[in-house]
């Protein structure tokens, strides 16, 4: 999970953009299990906020490794 957080700001920088100007997240999480630790993780990446929006939906990748996949839309200056 926290490697999907730390790929997605590198996409945003590379994108020349950051995580303060993502202004919707689409997640998926593959276990219920791992909400929990996810809804952390997501908080403590974007704080202090403002949030972007966000949907989470269970399930979601279908490779073994994958625990969370993240699409983004974000702003460019």
């Amino acid at each position: 999970m926290k490697q999907t957080l730390g790929n997605l700001q590198t996409v945003l920088t590379a994108a020349g953009t950051s995580k303060e100007r993502v202004l919707k997240c689409t997640c998926f999480v593959r276990n219920e299990a791992d909400t929990t630790a996810f809804n952390r993780m997501y908080a403590e990446f974007f704080a202090p906020g403002p949030f972007p929006a966000r949907s989470t939906l269970l399930g979601g990748p279908t490779t073994l490794e994958i625990l969370v996949e993240i699409e983004a839309i974000a702003a460019r200056a």
